[in-house]
């Protein structure tokens, strides 16, 4: 029977995470198979995609393939283009071509596809298919609770916990900035998300940026398996700009953030807002965050954050579209990092 691709629907669940636990060696209790997760990054209601954004490629009943997508508007000066990230991406052996048949389905509806980081296979293939480097994207911690984050941070092995550790609180130590008079964070409950008038990423001559809506903060905010909480920034009383944490396993991610300033002190004033927000649960012992952009990863710096793992930032175009022109500012929003 010849395989086809198709939208996947709710009843198509368990058959995917089947496969995927079958191709990734996942155990039953991983929370990527979870179906509340798998309904929310699947088939919940999206503002930037409608529909479905998982994909089968079927034989019979059988499911052979699967590509899902993190959705997204990429703004570059006057331009806007459809953008998205393939994740939980899979084939199963013997069925030559299975898991370039999706690809190419879910290209045939964007104007670019995009890749951050990814497996060793992954970043053989991607320049293969036509994916080319757009600059990169470092990940960064913070310690905040040595204790707590010595036992949180087993997933980084023997040999690199205690030089990220004592490097981290080492550097926390020295750094210099401290927040300034007026500055202040609250958390927005998500029945407020889509009416608060939060400042929003906008482009410049020199930055590339997805978009973000109300409604977008919502959907994230819904994710069943990670605590998410959105936070306004102000000074004086006025919104600045906001952060997005997403928290789980004795770590919290700064998903998310924008500060409507160019000036480095503000940012660092946001980025030391979350951390004394992550702070604020005890069971936390590191915040992790993610730039790609100069601004973003001078001031994490400066706020004590150490450079770890850097991943690539790679795009394909379709030819609806020349792509970005300018550098591109990515977050753990646009892809899978806020809640892997």
């Amino acid at each position: 029977m010849k395989p086809w691709v198709r939208p996947s629907t709710p009843d198509d669940g368990p058959r995917i995470a089947s496969l995927l636990a079958e191709v990734f060696s996942f155990g039953p209790d991983s929370a990527v198979v979870d179906p509340r997760l798998m309904r929310w990054k699947y088939w919940q209601e999206h503002d930037g995609w409608p529909g479905s954004r998982s994909y089968v490629l079927t034989r019979g009943d059988e499911v052979v393939a699967h590509g899902a997508i993190v959705p997204g508007t990429c703004a570059c000066g006057v331009s806007r283009h459809r953008v998205v990230h393939l994740i939980d991406w899979a084939a199963r052996p013997g069925v030559p071509g299975a898991g370039m048949m999706i690809m190419r389905y879910i290209q045939s509806m964007t104007d670019i596809s995009l890749a951050i980081g990814g497996s060793e296979e992954t970043l053989s293939i991607l320049p293969l298919i036509g994916f080319k480097p757009h600059g990169a994207a470092t990940h960064y911690v913070r310690v905040l609770r040595p204790a707590r984050a010595m036992s949180a941070a087993k997933d980084l092995g023997r040999r690199a916990l205690p030089r990220v550790v004592f490097t981290g609180l080492q550097a926390s130590a020295t750094a210099r900035f401290r927040i300034g008079r007026g500055w202040t964070s609250r958390m927005v409950p998500r029945a407020e998300a889509g009416v608060e008038g939060l400042p929003l990423p906008k482009p410049a001559a020199d930055l590339a940026v997805f978009e973000r809506s109300p409604r977008f903060f919502e959907y994230v905010l819904d994710c069943p398996v990670v605590r998410m909480s959105l936070h306004a920034v102000e000074r004086d009383g006025k919104v600045r700009g906001y952060f997005l944490l997403a928290v789980s396993n004795g770590r919290a991610r700064l998903a998310d953030c924008w500060m409507d300033s160019v000036d480095s002190a503000d940012w660092k004033a946001l980025i030391e807002l979350a951390a004394r927000e992550a702070g604020r649960d005890d069971e936390v012992g590191r915040l992790i965050a993610l730039a790609s952009d100069p601004i973003m990863s001078r001031s994490l710096m400066d706020c004590g954050f150490v450079p770890g793992r850097v991943d690539s930032v790679q795009v394909m175009t379709t030819g609806k579209a020349p792509g970005p022109h300018a550098p591109l500012r990515v977050q753990m929003l646009d892809n899978d990092f806020a809640w892997l």
